[in-house]
């Protein structure tokens, strides 16, 4: 019967091929295992594996074992995670969301819907700019009061022309003083989640066209509040 020399862990033996089977490059703990066993199974009686070689292998085969613990662990977590994630993000179809999203997806006849933290009366500017890098429409607005305001874009252009559907960046803020300064304020992307899509096995949520992530929410309303709140 023909034999295959195996050597690497701490001295040469010999086992037929029958008796050790790897399918895989990769040693696993009990193939690990199974060479350790028959190391010393085939040993040259003459000249035996010495102590220290036999401490290093049993060594190397706990720190293989506690990797193989640590990657399992890692694994029951994520799965875990993403479960707990996946279950967060059903619960808010149907629901109103606000989200830390400035960059949206228009698609023609969309209306998407933003809020934003005014700090200060007076005028604020809406500039919403092409993934290009230009600025497709500039337009003014009248703050009489600090707090919470709601901007819902329409879709045109500077002209009054319908923006062609792609990727857009809105920004508000104050127009420039006469000492060059200028107000940013957040602007947040809000409504109601229409369904959860998933990406790479990650869930997402869809608002209108736009894709929010979990991470990204910074509210939810039930519906009937958000309709008192407008």
């Amino acid at each position: 019967m023909a034999t295959d020399a195996v050597s690497g862990l701490g001295g040469k033996y010999s086992t037929t091929t029958s008796d050790l089977k790897l399918t895989s490059d990769e040693v696993s703990r009990e193939d690990f295992l199974q060479l350790l066993i028959a190391q010393i199974q085939h040993q040259d009686p003459l000249n035996p594996m010495e102590n220290q070689e036999f401490v290093a292998e049993l060594a190397t085969f706990s720190s293989l074992e506690q990797q193989t613990n640590q990657t399992e662990l890692l694994e029951q977590i994520l799965a875990a995670q993403n479960g707990t994630s996946t279950s967060q993000a059903l619960s808010l179809i149907g629901q109103d969301v606000v989200a830390a999203v400035d960059t949206f997806n228009y698609q023609s006849g969309d209306t998407p819907t933003f809020l934003f933290q005014a700090t200060s009366t007076g005028e604020a500017v809406v500039n919403i700019t092409s993934s290009s890098g230009t600025v497709v429409r500039t337009e003014t607005l009248q703050i009489n009061n600090t707090g919470n305001h709601v901007y819902e874009f329409d879709g045109l252009g500077e002209y009054g022309n319908e923006l062609a559907s792609g990727e857009y960046t809105i920004s508000i803020g104050s127009p420039i003083n006469e000492d060059g300064e200028s107000l940013d304020y957040d602007v947040y992307l809000t409504g109601q989640v229409s369904e959860v899509q998933f990406q790479e096995g990650l869930p997402v949520l869809m608002v209108g066209n736009q894709t929010v992530y979990l991470s990204d929410v910074k509210s939810v309303r039930y519906r009937d509040e958000a309709d008192e709140a407008v």
